[in-house]
C-alpha cells in the first residue's frame, strides 16, 4: 500500500446520506444525516483536521447538471450531519485548470458512485495521485469511489450496457486489494438487467485473486497505520467466503 499522509473512507453503498422515496412513478432523491452505521460519521468527525473547504468529484466530470444536483443534496447532507464547510466546491472540466489550487485548500475530498473509467481518466489528467502525495485532508470514496483508490480495479459489467468494457484496470494504488462493494462474498447487490455479475465475473475472479467484499454499511479506514475494518467484511477467496476481522 502506497504510503500515504490521508486518511480514506472506503465505504460501499451508493449514496450513505441520500434517501429515496417514490411517489407515482416519481423518484425523489432527499438529503439526510449520513448514517453513523459502524461509527462512520463519527470517524469522519474524528479524522477531519478542519471545515473550510469540501470538494466533490462525480464519476461524470463532463455533466454539469448532473454534477450541481449531486453537490446540492451532498452540501446540504454534510449540513445536516453537522459538517458544515465554509466553501462547497463540485470538481469538475468546467474548473479544471484550477484543480490543484481547489484540492490543496480541501479538508475532505468525496468520490461518489457511478462509473469507475470516465472518473479516472478525469483524476489522472488532474494528477490526483501527485496532488495526494501533499494531502493531510479526508477522502471518502462511495462504491466506484473506493475503488479508483485501489491498486487495482475489477471493472465487472453491471449490466449488458456494460459489455465489452476493459474489465481489469490499474487505479491509484493507495489500497493494495481487489475492491468488491455492495457484496458479502455470496451476491452482488446491484445487477442490471438481470446481468449475473457475480456468477459471471465476480466468483470466477476469485480463483485467480483474492478479493475483499464489502457490504453496504461496512467500510474500510486506510491511513498511515494501515487498513481498519468496521462492519462486515469479507474475503473471497477460491470460491469460499472468509469473515475480516
Amino acid at each position: 500500500m502506497k504510503e500515504m499522509k490521508f486518511t480514506a473512507l472506503l465505504t460501499s453503498e451508493i449514496e450513505k446520506c441520500i434517501k429515496i422515496e417514490e411517489s407515482d412513478g416519481v423518484k425523489k432523491h432527499i438529503p439526510t444525516k449520513i448514517s453513523n452505521a459502524n461509527n462512520l460519521l463519527d470517524n469522519i468527525k474524528k479524522y477531519l483536521k478542519g471545515k473550510t473547504r469540501v470538494v466533490l468529484i462525480t464519476t461524470l466530470p463532463n455533466d454539469f447538471e448532473a454534477n450541481d444536483e449531486i453537490g446540492a443534496r451532498l452540501f446540504k447532507s454534510l449540513n445536516l450531519s453537522g459538517l458544515r464547510f465554509k466553501e462547497k466546491i463540485v470538481l469538475d472540466y468546467r474548473n479544471l485548470k484550477e484543480a490543484k489550487e481547489i484540492l490543496a485548500g480541501a479538508d475532505l475530498i468525496w468520490l461518489s458512485g457511478g462509473k469507475i473509467i470516465p472518473r479516472l481518466k478525469f483524476l489522472n489528467k488532474i494528477h490526483f495521485k501527485k496532488i495526494l502525495n501533499h494531502f493531510e485532508g479526508v477522502i471518502i470514496g462511495v462504491s466506484a469511489g473506493s475503488m479508483n483508490l485501489c491498486k487495482n480495479i475489477c471493472n465487472f459489467p453491471e449490466g449488458t450496457q456494460d459489455l465489452g468494457q476493459k474489465e481489469l484496470i490499474k487505479g491509484l494504488d493507495f489500497y493494495d486489494e481487489y475492491f468488491i462493494p455492495h457484496s458479502d462474498g455470496s451476491y452482488y447487490l446491484y445487477e442490471e438487467d438481470g446481468y449475473p455479475v457475480f456468477k459471471k465475473h465476480i466468483y470466477p475472479f476469485s480463483f485467480k485473486r483474492d478479493l475483499i467484499c464489502v457490504p453496504n454499511d461496512s467500510y474500510i479506514l486506510l491511513n498511515k497505520d494501515g487498513a481498519k475494518y468496521y462492519g462486515d467484511i469479507y474475503l473471497l477467496r477460491k470460491g469460499e467466503i472468509y469473515k475480516k476481522v
